[in-house]
């Protein structure tokens, strides 16, 4: 069953757009320039399409399901896969994929990996209840942890069994990728009509993969605005006027009569040219914050993100962007205001820290420690 020459398996839920999904195309991506065969198993999703176009092999297995018998199904398909592929070292990317390959583990020897993507709550404050033990069981046992989450690393290291098996790795970016000099003014003709971009005015881009963005508070933000010289831009995956969410935001920015200066529109493979086209980012989730504040960065573009945990390691305030109090309507205006007032050569300062600040967590930076660890474990 063990192989000397490193072959990982990487487990999560499924391959939406969204951190997870984005972490495991760019882990991919770099053991395949390595020389190494990574194979990816999970219930599917539209970020698949970027996994074959990479010439990664990814197979659909219903991981995001606990039902008993997909359970045990998805179980005897990675079984079998891990044999056929001669996988060296598997890595768990959710609670249930963590419970999965720990229970690999005990029947086929196979030793894993885990990371903790997104910002757990009481991790970091003390440790985890019965509860939280329990649902993280698979992800905490693994062989090696890793998180991006420093405070999360620092609340795991409470635990006296765990401190040796845990490595930060701060979220990085593609800078390569992510850079605007690779941007043609004819894509950005392009993008500018299709989303029928305001000429001549600032533009706003808020930008959330999840629930939790709070819209109703931006929306009200834009309208306590002291000039409404400004497009704005609501990137949204459910971008569509059928949706129950889009009727209710424009009734919501029709009563703040802010609704004229919004447009929803849909996320764009081509996320440089997404970012490209703005003046002034907005990510108001607690999740995707990290990946989307680099990737804005490294694109020398302001960014404003909540002041949740870890969003002081992403974002210089004054110098990089700026955080605002989550929920609190005064600083997020004060944040618009301060990102719309700001002079051209202000906003080349920024643009220049902002860059070099992404360069330094570049993903070949970080990500030779993701793989030292990964072959001293095989």
């Amino acid at each position: 069953m063990k192989s000397k020459k490193l072959r990982l398996l990487l487990l999560t839920s499924d391959m939406e757009r969204g951190e997870i999904s984005d972490y495991i195309i760019d882990v991919s991506r770099f053991l395949q320039s390595k020389g190494i065969v990574p194979i990816v198993m999970s219930a599917g999703g539209y970020e698949v399409n970027r996994l074959r176009r990479s010439g990664i092999t990814h197979i659909q297995v219903p991981l995001h399901s606990s039902n008993p018998f997909s359970l045990w199904a998805s179980f005897r398909k990675i079984k079998e896969v891990v044999k056929e592929y001669d996988i060296s070292l598997v890595h768990a990317n959710t609670p249930l994929t963590g419970w999965l390959a720990l229970r690999l583990r005990q029947i086929l020897n196979l030793k894993y990996t885990s990371t903790f993507h997104y910002p757990y709550t009481d991790i970091g404050q003390k440790k985890l209840s019965l509860f939280k033990r329990l649902r993280f069981y698979g992800l905490i046992h693994s062989n090696h942890i890793f998180t991006s989450l420093e405070y999360i690393r620092n609340g795991l290291k409470h635990d006296a069994d765990l401190k040796n098996n845990i490595s930060y790795l701060p979220r990085w970016v593609d800078t390569k990728f992510f850079s605007p000099e690779h941007i043609s003014s004819e894509r950005l003709i392009a993008l500018t009509q299709k989303w029928n971009v305001p000429d001549g005015l600032p533009l706003i881009l808020n930008i959330s993969e999840e629930e939790d963005s709070n819209d109703s508070l931006f929306l009200k933000a834009l309208a306590g605005l002291p000039h409404r010289n400004f497009g704005v831009l609501m990137v949204r995956n459910w971008a569509n006027p059928e949706h129950p969410l889009y009727k209710k935001l424009r009734k919501e920015a029709e009563a703040l009569d802010v609704f004229k200066s919004i447009s929803f529109v849909l996320p764009e493979d081509d996320e440089p040219l997404m970012y490209k086209i703005a003046d002034l980012i907005v990510c108001p989730t607690k999740v995707s914050f990290a990946r989307i504040a680099l990737q804005t960065q490294a694109m020398g573009k302001l960014i404003l993100i909540p002041t949740v945990d870890g969003a002081s390691d992403q974002v210089e305030t004054g110098k990089t962007g700026r955080l605002f109090v989550q929920n609190s309507l005064q600083s997020l205006m004060d944040s618009l205001s301060w990102g719309l007032g700001l002079s051209s050569v202000e906003r080349g300062e920024i643009a220049d820290t902002a860059r070099k600040f992404a360069q330094n967590l570049d993903k070949d930076r970080i990500l030779p420690q993701f793989l030292k660890v990964c072959n001293s474990l095989i």
